[in-house]
């Protein structure tokens, strides 16, 4: 678990992006999610903002921070739209004086510098929480659950990928609502 975490996730303290810098969206989808299979948790939400609210009524820990880590994803994300908005191809890690950057930025109201501060204090403070909410790294899955949760994340992870790799077309690769079609 660790492992595939630290893959996904991207440290440049040049460059930036919500999504995948320790402490943004991809951190807290990924520990949201973690936790509801760990807690063994029958969720029926989909989204990142109800998991963790399910998370936060059925554990105590959670509950303590969920509003703030809610509101964290929230302006994480709305960053991440801004960013959408302000450029004509998928993103990746921007620097402070990239032309998308500012431009997300004027769009937010801010400064590139504020916009800068404000991201990296938000993905500080999640950090911040998510180790309060799992100090060991992800080490929350221990014991019989350890194996348990690495058997249901495989067989959904291989699921998906083997869903993602029957596509009609094998030479054309398939992105965005294309590839959504193909896995759901």
């Amino acid at each position: 678990m660790q492992r595939i975490r630290t893959r996904l996730l991207h440290t440049d303290d040049a460059k930036l992006d919500v999504k995948y810098v320790p402490g943004g969206l991809l951190d807290i989808e990924f520990t949201a999610q973690t936790a509801i299979l760990v807690h063994q948790i029958a969720s029926r939400e989909t989204g990142t903002t109800g998991m963790i609210e399910e998370l936060s009524s059925a554990n105590h820990v959670w509950k303590a921070h969920a509003t703030e880590l809610r509101e964290i994803y929230r302006r994480l994300r709305r960053y991440e739209q801004m960013l959408k908005l302000a450029s004509t191809h998928t993103l990746s890690a921007l620097a402070k004086d990239d032309a998308i950057f500012r431009k997300a930025s004027s769009l937010l109201g801010r400064t590139p510098d504020q916009a800068w501060d404000e991201l990296r204090a938000l993905a500080r403070e999640s950090r911040r929480i998510l180790n309060d909410l799992d100090p060991t790294g992800l080490r929350i899955v221990n014991g019989p659950m350890k194996t348990h949760l690495q058997t249901t994340l495989a067989t959904r992870l291989g699921a998906v990928l083997s869903k993602a790799t029957t596509l009609p077309s094998a030479s054309k690769v398939t992105k965005g609502p294309d590839l959504a079609r193909a896995i759901s």
